[in-house]
């Protein structure tokens, strides 16, 4: 029973209308300020955190130069995922694979948007198309069309690739950060365009991601409910960020399926005598790994699936020149090095983390390590597989992977020497061109970024209004 009273506690706080300004780590809200939904209601993992974390405390800094003590708890997570019914969407199930979009659509997608675009009869799509060019004026001022590639068949039905455009008054670019700046480098015959200041396709960033896992001592029952609904977020700022980048933790309710790959790794393990999970044997066991089969098989499972959970840690990260998108052609012949299926140049990534990010990650492992020591789980991070990569700082290795918020490229700026777009994410070279998304960002925070894009896109697009009635 204690576990539901202090849930029920949790959602009637979060859904309250507050009379005075209320503090949410840090952050001021308004008097009166209520989320337009109920909360997604914590799962029981997010609740064996909880309550395990409570009075834990973590210095800034291992190293001294920031011995302050900062409080860890556990905060729910406000998601664009439906409570409720709303605009013709269905109430989330907890199916646990959000990952790429809802299977039920009760969390927003950009599709959802584009339908009701289409709906007005003033948008038309054009599919099976990738645009390769965007046309400038004389003047170098102004875009005149843009050009793509579209694939239809022919007479005898053969699959062909066929050129066209598309003018308008106004272009806006929304492919991306990654594909923003190519397109952009591919135009002007590879010459590249809006790129005065040398900034397109420079200072690429993510949220560089650490990932931990453990077993609990008990039952916490994941594989249930969104893949997160809390998380740890009162480690964001503090008098160490002169040293280290900050972090928000992030509790998965989808057991070890990111981690290892469950439940499929760990029931192919038991099955087949192998320990590609580390647990055949189970924690404390010893000797060869098991071979089990029916009803000993579904015991062992139950008893490792019902004790799973991770916990990932996302950073902000600094932008550095050196972290760029630039066309892969040899530089000696001009030549592509690698084409993608239309015969274009493919993007070349070059990316990689600075000392500032990488000291965050000591720091973030310290905290995984004590809440798991809380609680009596056992840990089993190591460094696995996929991701983007490993690392070597201060004698250790980590292992990390990319969160797919993907931003910088096309910074946005005052100064058309240092940034490719201004404020309202419209080109500082090229009029009438709108570059948009995340590729705008100047830096990345430990948020995730969709809130401030689509407080971005309601700017652009009013500018794009202003300049259409102009």
């Amino acid at each position: 029973m204690r576990h539901e009273w202090e849930f029920e506690t949790i959602v009637r706080a979060a859904s309250t209308v507050q009379q005075e300004p209320l503090e949410v780590v840090g952050l001021q809200y308004p008097p009166g300020y209520q989320y337009p939904m109920q909360p997604i209601p914590m799962s029981m993992v997010d609740q064996a955190v909880s309550n395990a974390v409570a009075g834990l405390q973590v210095p800034g800094m291992l190293d001294g130069r920031d011995d302050t003590l900062y409080d860890v708890f556990v905060t729910p997570t406000p998601a664009g995922r439906n409570s409720e019914p709303y605009d013709d969407r269905r109430v989330c199930a907890g199916n646990t694979n959000c990952i790429p979009i809802c299977p039920i659509q009760a969390k927003w997608d950009p599709t959802v948007t584009l339908g009701k675009a289409l709906d007005t009869g003033n948008v038309k799509m054009s599919y099976q198309s990738v645009a390769y060019n965007v046309a400038v004026g004389a003047d170098g001022d102004s875009a005149t069309r843009i050009d793509y590639y579209q694939w239809s068949r022919d007479a005898k039905g053969n699959l062909q690739k066929v050129s066209k455009s598309v003018t308008g008054k106004i272009y806006v670019l929304a492919a991306h950060a990654i594909e923003n700046a190519r397109l952009l480098q591919l135009s002007n015959n590879w010459k590249g365009i809006a790129n005065t200041s040398n900034q397109l396709g420079c200072n690429l960033m993510d949220h560089p991601l650490y990932l931990t896992w453990a077993l609990a001592p008990e039952p916490i029952f994941g594989y249930r409910g969104p893949l997160a609904t809390s998380g740890i977020e009162s480690l964001r700022d503090g008098e160490f960020r002169k040293y280290r980048s900050s972090f928000r933790m992030e509790i998965g309710n989808e057991g070890w399926n990111f981690s290892k790959g469950d439940p499929y790794t760990t029931t192919m393990d038991f099955i087949q005598g192998t320990n590609n999970s580390n647990v055949n044997p189970p924690p404390g066991g010893t000797g060869t790994p098991l071979r089990l089969g029916g009803l000993k098989l579904v015991q062992q499972l139950n008893n490792i699936f019902t004790r799973q959970f991770r916990i990932g840690v996302m950073f902000d990260q600094s932008p550095l020149q050196e972290n760029c998108v630039t066309l892969d052609i040899d530089k000696k012949t001009g030549k592509p090095n690698h084409v993608d299926g239309l015969g274009l140049p493919r993007p070349k990534v070059e990316y990689g983390l600075d000392p500032y990010t990488m000291e965050g990650f000591v720091m973030a492992a310290y905290v995984c390590s004590k809440v798991y020591e809380r609680m009596g789980a056992t840990e089993f991070t190591t460094n696995g597989v996929g991701g983007v990569g490993d690392f070597n700082y201060q004698g250790k290795n980590y292992h990390y992977y990319g969160a797919g918020h993907i931003v910088g490229t096309h910074r946005m700026g005052v100064d058309p020497n240092k940034s490719v777009v201004d404020a309202s994410q419209r080109s500082h070279d090229i009029s009438n061109l709108w570059i948009v998304g995340s590729g705008s960002f100047p830096t990345v925070c430990t948020a995730n970024p969709t809130l401030t894009l689509m407080a971005l896109a309601f700017k652009s697009a009013d500018s794009i209004i202003t300049a259409l009635g102009s």
